[in-house]
């Protein structure tokens, strides 16, 4: 019997043993697993950031070349610079609770949270041009619809037309001045992020290799 009985201990035990080392695996590829997910979920809105923050570069960048022309070109006089038909009204909102992760405590750069600080003000600003550049389109119909209008007006009534008519103008005038400022120095803003980002995106990602772009001039 004790022959047996020992041999029952051995079994009892190599399978405990097993079951454990089993478990012990199995938690472990399922912990890896895990964090890889997570790794590529994190990784994925990283690329999204960066990818949101060129792309409003992008488009004021081409606002501007429309407008204003391209670098060196003369400037043009307020009265040459036409409306810009079919602008979005305000860009894509920026979601900061989606890139929490980055503020979760585990990043090893301080500077994420001036991250995510400076592209919610960089998204504020994009979207103060965007309205700008939508008053000044809708004051550049209202002053072409008054000229137009105002050719068909006779005597003083026509003096009247013309002094709105200069108003308006006055202000597309002032628009069109902050508008080229405003332009220049939003997307200079938003272009000074992308080294941020990868400073910030390193810090927390050490292996991971990251896009550098450029926008299109």
């Amino acid at each position: 019997m004790l022959p047996a009985f020992a041999d029952f201990w051995n079994a009892f035990w190599a399978a405990v043993f097993g079951a454990l080392a089993g478990a012990a695996a199995a938690f472990e590829l399922e912990r890896r697993r895990r964090r890889a997910e997570r790794l590529r979920e994190e990784m994925g809105k990283c690329y999204t950031l960066h990818f949101y923050v060129m792309h409003m570069a992008s488009v004021l960048g081409d606002f501007q070349e429309h407008l204003f022309g391209k670098e060196g070109d003369p400037p043009r006089p307020w009265e040459k610079i036409g409306s810009l038909d079919g602008a979005p009204e305000r860009g894509s909102d920026f979601e900061t609770e989606k890139y929490a992760f980055l503020l979760d405590g585990s990043s090893k750069d301080p500077n994420a949270l001036i991250l995510v600080n400076r592209v919610y003000l960089a998204r504020v600003n994009f979207n103060s041009t965007l309205a700008r550049l939508h008053s000044r389109n809708r004051l550049w119909s209202e002053l072409f619809e008054r000229r137009l209008g105002n050719q068909f007006i006779p005597g003083e009534d026509a003096l009247g037309g013309t002094g709105q008519q200069q108003a308006v103008g006055a202000r597309i005038e002032e628009l069109t001045n902050w508008l080229s400022k405003d332009f220049s120095e939003t997307i200079e803003e938003l272009e000074a992020l992308q080294p941020l980002m990868h400073q910030v995106f390193r810090a927390r990602y050490p292996k991971q290799p990251f896009i550098v772009s450029a926008r299109k001039s």
